[in-house]
């Protein structure tokens, strides 16, 4: 009997094992792996060419679904007992070896870093939305880098696309060619609007510190995947737009940036739609008019601005209206260019909020916490039951360094929201050398934040938010006689 069970002990232990080595062979990040990009990208005369190196096939079944959540389901709290490793130097030659992981175009995508090396779609218009700024790039190298590893990432989402009636958060790679597509909770807000942005950065640049020179790329990747686009931007809004409020379904959840949370037609969800739809017409998309956008943004601030609390709602759930629930995920309506700080309406709120953060004190030690407390029983299971704060009371890197940009906005109007500004970017410059990386995420109290069972990105790639930030408080024609910080942040 004991001869018997302990051959099966070890037949579970080598099972176990084989496992463990399948997941890292199906990590493309992994030192060891089998991964192989589908696309390439390379920089020839000046221009970067773009070559499939193999066509993926897309599985959409139960078994391709649960292989996947058993492999998440391990490396996710194994960087809990293995992190990365505290990065060494000064803060510019940590930035340095984070964009020499992050944007190395021998990978087939960009990921945020850490355990989440499957292909999060919706990272490229929100976590990474400084990544096509060229003002924040380190070098010519760097520049081609970045925009190699970003085309070869839209690429492989605009031809999982085609093959899908409805975008899904994650693209994962399986081994060979073989790869499948899942939700993190629910189907996305975010993922239709992460492919639009990207193009439109291609083909629209907004800054010439370094030539855009994917534009001629990018704009065959619109021509040729257009009606796929169009037919997923049409189903998009027949499927979450409310036909009789005009704004998203409260019957519905969707998943975000903040995907651990169940939201009710949530503020940035409503204002992600509003921008997916205005990319759509900009990119030739679709032909939604003026006058739709404009009475579209006129509901959501109807909805969801409360002119007493002086702050967007969370979302539109009975709690939140009667508690005022605070989302720190409003910054999408200012880097989103739904409002207009030159617009005195729209400016007016924002202050208003920012006021509301500051007096709160959501913004202490550093920006942002993405809400004043935890709340588990609006949240998924495991997130809700392990790791609450994760999407509760936590710093987030990335809307902290938004809200950072928006107070040097507001500096144009009156120069005391430069200083804070300068004060929080020194705070996250001193994490920086602090940490010996740039966290994903932080507690409540500014330290890394990590527990038994998750430890936040330390090598993250959503450094590039903080460059931008550092930049345009840098380039900042106002409040001359600011802090004299922003003058040797960047040095590299």
């Amino acid at each position: 009997m004991k001869s018997k069970f302990l051959k099966i002990l070890i037949v579970l232990a080598l099972a176990f094992l084989t496992f463990i080595l399948y997941v890292r062979l199906v990590d493309p990040y992994s030192p060891i792996t089998i991964i192989k990009p589908p696309f390439s990208a390379y920089a020839k005369k000046g221009e970067i060419k773009l070559v499939k190196n193999y066509q993926p096939i897309f599985i959409d079944n139960l078994f391709s679904k649960f292989l996947t959540y058993l492999i998440m389901g391990v490396k996710i709290p194994s960087f809990a007992f293995f992190p990365e490793a505290k990065l060494s130097g000064n803060n510019a030659e940590i930035i340095g070896k984070i964009h020499k992981e992050r944007f190395d175009p021998s990978k087939p995508y960009v990921i945020t870093g850490g355990q989440f090396s499957e292909l999060y779609i919706r990272n490229l218009g929100i976590f990474y939305a400084s990544l096509l700024d060229s003002c924040s790039a380190l070098s010519q190298t760097d520049w081609e880098n970045r925009q190699r590893i970003t085309l070869q990432t839209i690429a492989l989402d605009l031809e999982y696309f085609k093959t899908t009636k409805e975008e899904k958060t994650t693209i994962v790679p399986l081994g060979g060619n073989f790869y499948t597509s899942i939700n993190i909770n629910a189907r996305p807000s975010d993922s239709l609007h992460a492919v639009l942005f990207t193009l439109d950065k291609f083909i629209d640049p907004q800054s010439d510190c370094y030539k855009m020179q994917t534009t001629p790329e990018a704009k065959k990747l619109l021509f040729e995947t257009k009606d796929t686009l169009k037919r997923l931007v049409k189903n998009y809004q027949d499927s979450v737009i409310d036909k009789k409020s005009g704004i998203i379904r409260k019957n519905i959840y969707l998943s975000s940036a903040r995907d651990g949370v169940k939201r009710e037609s949530s503020f940035y969800d409503n204002v992600i739609a509003w921008k997916t739809f205005y990319l759509a017409k900009k990119l030739g998309i679709s032909d939604f008019s003026d006058n739709y956008l404009n009475n579209l943004k006129t509901k959501i601030i109807d909805n969801f601005w409360d002119e007493k609390e002086g702050i967007f709602l969370n979302d539109l759930s009975s709690e939140s209206k009667i508690d005022k629930i605070f989302g720190g995920d409003f910054t999408i309506a200012v880097t989103s260019g739904f409002l207009n700080l030159d617009n005195k309406a729209d400016r007016e709120k924002i202050i208003k909020q920012v006021n509301y953060i500051e007096k709160n004190k959501l913004s202490s030690p550093f920006p942002l916490l993405y809400a004043k407390r935890d709340d588990p029983k609006k949240m998924y299971f495991f997130v809700g039951n392990f790791v609450a704060s994760y999407n509760g009371e936590s710093i987030w890197s990335h809307v902290g360094t938004d809200y950072i940009q928006i107070l040097n906005d507001l500096s144009k109007f009156d120069c005391k929201y430069r200083n804070l500004a300068e004060k929080y970017l020194k705070a996250y410059s001193n994490n920086i050398q602090k940490n010996g990386g740039y966290p994903e995420l932080y507690d409540k109290n500014g330290n890394f934040f990590t527990t038994f069972v998750y430890h936040s990105v330390l090598h993250s790639g959503w450094v590039v938010g903080y460059e931008e930030a550092a930049q345009v408080l840098k380039q900042n024609a106002f409040c001359k006689k600011s802090l004299k910080f922003t003058n040797s942040v960047k040095n590299h």
